[in-house]
């Protein structure tokens, strides 16, 4: 599959906020600013070998976007609402990654009625390749509707603050991660970035 909005060969597309912010199907972009999705190979070839490659599928998410979204610094939130259930447990997952740390400053957060989930997370430095690192999150729904949003809170541009294989299940443990991205949900998947679906990983 083609990532969405990618050129071969620069390897990544910039979305900015009021521009074709509402271009990445299921997510919405806020704020001011912008975000990337860079594909792997293409961006590592083009940037080097810290951008290779990503966790899962071939498209992952910079939330440090670049200097062509807005005024310096500036870094869009980008989110998306998903139907819960209240007094229901979820786990979310996801991974993290960095060009630079400890530069890389990554915001999280799950909403309801109140914040269910509020962290700022800082991404390992790459090796040869970004240093993906699993982040699990349990959170019980206090609404019907619950969102999920990311934000870079680094200051400059090109911080490079990465993130990708994104999931939501239902569930009253930490979720099994499947390497492969199948049936991954909210998440940067098989080239496009998908449209979030619940899993009910609860037995019958």
């Amino acid at each position: 599959m083609s990532a969405p909005g990618i050129d071969g060969g620069a390897g990544r597309q910039i979305y900015i906020v009021g521009t074709n912010g509402n271009g990445i199907t299921g997510w919405t972009l806020s704020g001011a600013g912008d975000i990337y999705l860079h594909r792997s190979s293409e961006i590592g070839n083009a940037i080097g070998s810290t951008f290779n490659f990503a966790q899962s599928g071939n498209v992952y998410l910079d939330l440090s976007g670049g200097i062509g979204g807005g005024q310096s610094g500036d870094h869009a939130t980008i989110s998306q609402a998903f139907a819960t259930t209240p007094s229901t447990s979820y786990a979310l997952s996801f991974f993290v990654g960095a060009d630079f740390a400890p530069l890389a400053s990554i915001h999280v957060s799950v909403t309801g009625a109140s914040r269910l989930v509020d962290a700022t997370l800082t991404a390992a430095a790459p090796s040869s390749t970004i240093d993906w690192g699993l982040q699990t999150f349990m959170f019980t729904a206090d609404s019907t509707s619950t969102t999920l949003r990311f934000r870079d809170l680094s200051g400059s541009d090109d911080t490079a603050s990465f993130v990708d294989s994104v999931s939501v299940v239902e569930s009253t443990s930490v979720p099994e991660i499947d390497p492969a991205g199948m049936g991954s949900v909210l998440a940067l998947v098989g080239g496009s970035l998908g449209t979030l679906e619940r899993r009910d990983r609860r037995k019958t």
